[in-house]
């Protein structure tokens, strides 16, 4: 366990020194300058639009750090043949797959709270100049559930590449392969929820290869901003039902993923 809990830190120091992870942050912050001058483009709501741009840019920087550092560092392992050195360590294959999941966890822990301050904070200083007849108040508790679903929803994207990692060795097929997946589980439940309504419209085939996608997919659609705004009401049921699933979604993936890596020929 201590060589694990070695392994974990130094997966965490490796990932925080990427180049990939602070061009993000650059790039980010970038971004909230931009959402800052679409802003002004709104002709009400301006709050909505603020809030809108600012954490679209969040969700799509925490979703692009979980993809391509996750996959960054395993290709890495692979080409540049540090998983020898490693598993040469007293570390099993399946704790070397854990070991940097959790590594990566934390990371996008740390991502996700840092960058959702920022962007509260900057969203909430600008809100302040808005006009009091197009402005609405930002409920900063609700940050919260947010950032859970965003990181929760981050590291389920994390698996998924690392479970593509355990039987894959190029690094493009891994994030095409990762992508997919995310896109698809980004759209699935709306698509379930409009065929479950109109039903009536759909073959028999259809309904049942959307309900069967629905259950095989995993879930990558997060909280919407609007909750922030009081635009839309926090479902609490529906948010712990679904934080459920994706954990238990994200630890089969990874048992699998350290199951097929134990049995690859490296």
């Amino acid at each position: 366990m201590g060589y694990l809990r070695a392994f974990i830190y130094l997966v965490f120091k490796e990932s925080i020194r990427r180049k990939t992870f602070y061009g993000t942050l650059l790039l980010f912050i970038i971004t909230l300058l931009i959402s800052r001058i679409l802003m002004s483009f709104a002709l009400q709501d301006l709050t909505k639009s603020l809030i809108d741009f600012s954490f679209a840019f969040l969700k799509f920087f925490i979703m692009f750090i979980a993809l391509f550092v996750t996959a960054d560092i395993m290709a890495d392992d692979l080409r540049k043949r540090t998983v020898y050195i490693l598993l040469s360590k007293n570390i099993t294959r399946e704790e070397y797959i854990y070991g940097r999941f959790t590594g990566i966890l934390i990371l996008l822990l740390i991502a996700t709270i840092v960058l959702s301050s920022i962007t509260l904070l900057f969203s909430y200083i600008n809100n302040l100049s808005i006009q009091p007849a197009y402005k609405k108040e930002i409920v900063l508790i609700n940050i919260i559930p947010f950032m859970l679903s965003l990181w929760i929803k981050s590291f389920l994207l994390s698996s998924v590449v690392i479970f593509f990692f355990s039987f894959i060795d190029s690094y493009i097929l891994i994030i095409f392969s990762s992508l997919i997946v995310y896109m698809a589980g980004s759209s699935i439940e709306n698509i379930y929820y409009f065929v479950e309504l109109y039903s009536d419209k759909f073959t028999a085939f259809t309904r049942y290869t959307v309900t069967l996608m629905f259950y095989l997919l995993p879930n990558m659609s997060s909280l919407s901003s609007d909750i922030l705004i009081n635009l839309a009401e926090l479902n609490i049921s529906k948010f712990l039902l679904d934080t459920l699933k994706s954990i238990s979604y994200s630890a089969l993936l990874i048992l699998t993923a350290g199951y097929i890596f134990k049995r690859r020929d490296l």
